[in-house]
């Protein structure tokens, strides 16, 4: 029988030499929904601009993902490798404008490097 769940929107952030470990994070969110989720009541919902992001024309790229994303996510788990990621304009990395804009407006923010 259905069960009721919250949905928690999780934004994973991260520069583009991370593909591997991206994959892997949302994958991780996946299996725990499957082992804890409805026990829990709680569903993790992995957002990856690759591949939930809409395309857009007209507009600074960056703040396009955060008006489909950072604006409505729950949690940011962020993380980086060898590189920071590519200047916005307005931050030194698209993800660190993900990190500042979540964390100011009081999400909670997870970084790993």
């Amino acid at each position: 029988m259905p069960q009721p769940m919250t949905g928690v929107l999780v934004l994973i952030a991260s520069p583009g030499d991370t593909g591997q470990e991206r994959a892997a994070v949302a994958q991780g969110l996946n299996d725990w929904n499957v082992n804890r989720g409805r026990r829990e009541g709680v569903a993790l919902l992995p957002w990856l601009y690759e591949r939930h992001g809409v395309p857009r024309l007209g507009g600074r790229p960056q703040a396009m993902i955060n008006e489909q994303v950072v604006d409505r996510s729950d949690i940011v788990v962020a993380f980086f490798d060898g590189r920071l990621g590519t200047a916005t304009g307005v931050d030194v990395s698209g993800t660190a404008e993900e990190i500042a804009k979540a964390a100011d407006a009081g999400r909670p923010v997870h970084v790993s490097f």
